[in-house]
């Protein structure tokens, strides 16, 4: 093949994976905590319900913190969970 031919093909082959990675790039550039919701935003789980309605094994999980049937366990010890939702 002559150089020529492998040069373009060679420069086009470059140019073809600069723009294939420049949408990866973007996403990968983007920060982290787009998605989180500020600490001083955050809501109670019966304003959050228009949005968002979690369910542990069947039951809403605003059921189970009233009831008092949902707890956290951090080093043995156990403690009521919070009645706040943070979208993390």
């Amino acid at each position: 093949m002559p150089s020529r031919i492998r040069f373009a093909f060679a420069t086009l082959s470059l140019v073809f994976s600069f723009v294939a990675a420049a949408p990866l790039n973007r996403e990968l550039s983007q920060r982290s905590d787009v998605w989180r919701t500020p600490k001083a935003m955050l809501l109670p789980l019966a304003e959050s319900t228009d949005w968002v309605e979690i369910y542990a094994r069947g039951k809403p999980l605003a059921a189970l913190i009233q009831a008092g049937q949902l707890q956290l366990a951090e080093q043995g010890i156990t403690s009521p969970a919070v009645t706040k939702l943070t979208f993390l």
